[in-house]
């Protein structure tokens, strides 16, 4: 029983998660987003 939810939890987990340099790149602009839009500046101020 153990066994199976594990397997299947990791067989989810492989679907749909992405790589870790993805999951990055992804958090790394929301957070920019979510910088520009709190504080009210560009990137390049």
């Amino acid at each position: 029983m153990f066994q199976f939810l594990t397997n299947a939890s990791v067989q989810l987990v492989n679907k749909y998660l992405p790589s870790p340099f993805v999951f990055s790149i992804i958090l790394t602009f929301i957070a920019l987003i979510a910088g520009m839009l709190l504080t009210g500046q560009n990137v390049l101020e």
